[in-house]
C-alpha cells in the first residue's frame, strides 16, 4: 500500500472519530496526491476536516468540504420539497443510502453526495414524472431499468427507483415488495428497519464490488452505521438474512475490515490478505473502475463471449433497457441495433475504456 493510502485512511479515521491528527502524519503528506485518492473515494470532505483539526489549510480540500456543505443542503431542501408533494399526491416513498447516511456522520458535510435516490410507489412512475418535470427537471433516463434519472442544473440529480435492484441482479427478488413491508412513518413516508437498511447498503455494496469495485467510502458507511446502531441490531437475523442474500462472507468480511479500518486511532496492522483487500478499495473509487469490472469478467469468460454478451442481453434485461423490445419478441434485433446506436453515439468514452480493457486484459 502507497504511504498516500494509508495516510488517507489515517485521516478518515481521525475525521470519523473526531480526534486530531498527528500533525507530522498530516504534515509529511503529499497533498496532491491525497486530495486525488480522496476525491476518488468521494472522501475530500471528510479529509478536509481532519486536515483543519490538523493545522493544515490546503485550497482544493477545503473547496471540496465548502461545495459538499452547499450541495447537501440544496439536496436536502429539495427532497423536503419533493417529497412534501407526494404527501399531497398520496405516493408512498422511502429515501435510500446516502440520504439517510448522512446524518449519521459527526459534522454536517462530511458524507458527500451526488445525487438523491428514493424509492416510489411503482404504479405511480408516471406521476412522479410529471411532478419532477413540472418542478424544471430532465430527465436523463425514464422508463428503462430499476430507476429514472432527473437533473435540474447546475447540481441537483435525484433517482427515482422503482425497485432497489435490476432484475440481473441475483438478489433482486429478495426486495419484491419492499415498500409494503417497510415500516410507516407519519403519512407516506416509510423507512427500513435498521437491520434491512443495513443489510441494503451491504447488499448495494456487493452489487457494485461485484461488478467494477467500490471504493473506501463504502466501508465509512458501514462502519459509521454500526457504530451509531451496532449494539442495538439483531446481528442473528442480519446474519441469517445474509445467508439467504448469499452475502454473507461479503458482509463478514466487510464488516471486520470497517470496524478495523476506522476504530482506532493509528494506521491498523493488516494482514497481507487484508491489505490486498483495502487497496482494491481504494484503487476502485467510489463507484469502481471499468478495468476492474471487465477484469472480473474476463475471469471466467473469454473475450469474444464477453463481447457478445455485452451486445446480446437477456431478454429480460433488454426489456429493461430498451423497452420497445417488451412488446414481442420479434423486436429483439431492433434492440440490440438500437443499443448499439446509443453507446456509438452517447457512449464512446465509457467504449473506447471497456474495448481498452479487454485488449489489454492479458498483459495484466
Amino acid at each position: 500500500m502507497t504511504e498516500t493510502g494509508k495516510t488517507l485512511i489515517y485521516l478518515v479515521s481521525c475525521g470519523l472519530n473526531g480526534t486530531v491528527p498527528d500533525g507530522g502524519i498530516a504534515a509529511r503528506a503529499d497533498l496532491r496526491e491525497l486530495y486525488v485518492l480522496a476525491k476518488r473515494n468521494s472522501l475530500a470532505a471528510l479529509v478536509s476536516v481532519a486536515l483543519k483539526r490538523a493545522g493544515i489549510s490546503d485550497g482544493s480540500f477545503i473547496s471540496a468540504y465548502n461545495n459538499a456543505i452547499r450541495k447537501i443542503a440544496l439536496l436536502d431542501n429539495e427532497r423536503k420539497e419533493i417529497c412534501s408533494v407526494f404527501e399531497e399526491e398520496g405516493i408512498e416513498y422511502m429515501p435510500l443510502k446516502g440520504s439517510v447516511l448522512k446524518d449519521y456522520y459527526p459534522l454536517p458535510g462530511m458524507r458527500e453526495m451526488t445525487d438523491v435516490d428514493i424509492l416510489i410507489d411503482p404504479s405511480k412512475r408516471a406521476p412522479v414524472k410529471d411532478i419532477m418535470l413540472g418542478r424544471g427537471y430532465a430527465a436523463e433516463t425514464y422508463g428503462r431499468g430499476n430507476h429514472d434519472a432527473y437533473i435540474k442544473e447546475p447540481v441537483l440529480n435525484f433517482e427515482m427507483h422503482t425497485a432497489l435492484f435490476p432484475d440481473r441482479v441475483e438478489f433482486a427478488p429478495y426486495y419484491n415488495d419492499v415498500l409494503k413491508n417497510a415500516e410507516k412513518e407519519e403519512g407516506f413516508a416509510r423507512r427500513f428497519r435498521d437491520e434491512d437498511f443495513y443489510l441494503y447498503i451491504t447488499a448495494h455494496e456487493y452489487k457494485h464490488y461485484a461488478r467494477n469495485g467500490t471504493g473506501l467510502r463504502s466501508l465509512a458507511d458501514r462502519f459509521i452505521f454500526i457504530r451509531e446502531k451496532g449494539p442495538a441490531l439483531d446481528w442473528n437475523y442480519i446474519e441469517t438474512q445474509s445467508a439467504e442474500l448469499g452475502i454473507s462472507e461479503y458482509e463478514k468480511t466487510g464488516r471486520n475490515l470497517a470496524l478495523k479500518l476506522f476504530s482506532g486511532s493509528a494506521y491498523p496492522a493488516f494482514t497481507p490478505e487484508e491489505e490486498a483487500l483495502v487497496d482494491t478499495y481504494l484503487s476502485s473509487g467510489t463507484y469502481g473502475s471499468v478495468e476492474q469490472g471487465v477484469e472480473k469478467e474476463l475471469a471466467h469468460k473469454s473475450k469474444l463471449s464477453y463481447i457478445l454478451d455485452i451486445i446480446f442481453l437477456p431478454r429480460k434485461q433488454m426489456a429493461q433497457t430498451v423497452p420497445f423490445t417488451a412488446k414481442s419478441v420479434l423486436l429483439y434485433p431492433a434492440g440490440v441495433v438500437w443499443r448499439i446506436i446509443r453507446v456509438l453515439f452517447g457512449k464512446r468514452r465509457q467504449l473506447k475504456a471497456t474495448l481498452e480493457a479487454v485488449k489489454n486484459y492479458d498483459k495484466q
